[in-house]
């Protein structure tokens, strides 16, 4: 992989915590046009997906960010869930959010392991599994706020 500039990464980490605080505005827009809130995820993985194939450490720096703030996301919404709802739909939520998150990223090491398999290189599988494990979580994200929408 090839190396890149601190001044990239410091522009990466400074733009994608407000990727995080857009994805609620996102879906709750998606929701009242009746659209896909999904697309939120591919919007909010979009300056990520551009990064050029010759800088995939850079890509991977990105996607693994945005999963750490979606990551959060997903801990605060839970925290607040835990201090306003009924106890059994806090647990409830709890056990969708844990579960949906674990079969996601199950799948993203099932890519990973076929891919291993295949004839991509480090590099490639690397950015691939960093991108599929930040949708992963950026899905459990909107599904956990279309879920608050109803709370």
């Amino acid at each position: 992989m090839k190396a890149f500039p601190a001044s990239v990464a410091l522009a990466l980490l400074s733009a994608l915590p407000a990727v995080a605080q857009d994805m609620a505005a996102c879906v709750a827009t998606r929701l009242d046009q009746g659209s896909r809130p999904g697309a939120c995820v591919a919007e909010g993985l979009s300056a990520c997906d551009a990064e050029p194939a010759e800088t995939p450490a850079v890509a991977v720096l990105c996607y693994n960010t945005a999963q750490d703030t979606w990551g959060e996301g997903i801990a605060t919404r839970m925290t607040e869930i835990r201090e306003t709802a009924a106890e059994k739909l806090s647990a409830l939520a709890g056990i969708e959010v844990k579960y949906d998150l674990l079969g996601n990223l199950m799948q993203c090491d099932r890519m990973e392991e076929l891919s291993l398999v295949g004839e991509g290189d480090a590099a490639t599988i690397q950015r691939d599994k960093a991108r599929c494990t930040a949708a992963a979580t950026g899905l459990v994200y909107v599904r956990l706020l279309m879920q608050a929408q109803d709370l």
